[in-house]
């Protein structure tokens, strides 16, 4: 046991403190907090701690809201070219008056109140045989649920009118009232029914008449 036994004390003891160094470094590596294996990430994590609760589930997705379907009416700013026999006529205060087809228009003010104006071309069957020609201006105020393409309507008209003749003194002015409805097909496109009162006023003999109920029909094509 000279030098070669206090060398390989020295030997053997360099040996262990380089194990040691070794064992200590791995053992650090595989239980750092806050890292996981292989990633540089220091996040700590649920998982790390087994007491941990689980992360919570992801929110669900959001379900698309229902849209109510789109129902064909009045809307503000709409107009239309209107056709139909809905009493824009001469009335005679002495027979039957019948309407011949009416051309005119209808601008809606609001969602619900469209003014109207009419002319056409009206027959007198009484007494005798009279033709004149009419125009008439008018209001409808539309009521009912917006969710329905049918909407009845209350109906107030001004009408003028003259007969065809040579004459200056045959013209005709009345008022009337009245309701009806008006089914929309499309946003472009309706039909309508109405029944006017009319109580009609002869310039010339200043007679004043009460006109039995007129029914009407017509179609609107909208823009």
């Amino acid at each position: 046991m000279g030098k070669d036994g206090q060398v390989n004390r020295i030997v053997l003891a360099a040996a262990a403190l380089i194990a040691g160094g070794a064992l200590a470094q791995e053992i650090g590596t595989e239980i750092a907090p806050g890292s996981t294996s292989g990633s540089g990430s220091t996040a700590p994590t649920t998982y790390d701690n087994p007491y941990a609760p689980p992360p919570a589930p992801p929110p669900p997705p959001e379900t698309a809201k229902e849209e109510k379907p789109k129902v064909p009416g009045p809307k503000k700013g709409a107009f239309g070219i209107r056709a139909g026999f809905d009493g824009a006529s001469i009335h005679s205060l002495t027979g039957t008056a019948a309407s011949a087809p009416t051309l005119g228009i209808k601008y809606f003010v609001n969602d619900t109140v469209g003014v109207i104006f009419d002319a056409g071309v009206g027959v007198g069957i009484g007494n005798r045989f009279a033709l004149g020609f009419g125009a008439g201006v008018g209001v409808d105020a539309h009521l009912g649920s917006a969710d329905r393409p049918i909407r009845p309507f209350a109906s107030f008209q001004a009408m003028f009118g003259k007969g065809v003749s040579d004459k200056g003194d045959d013209f005709v002015v009345g008022l009337g009232a009245g309701g009806g409805g008006e089914y929309w097909f499309s946003d472009h496109f309706s039909v309508n029914g109405r029944l006017i009162l009319g109580a009609g006023i002869d310039l010339k003999a200043f007679g004043v008449g009460l006109m039995t109920l007129s029914p009407g029909i017509g179609g609107t094509l909208y823009f």
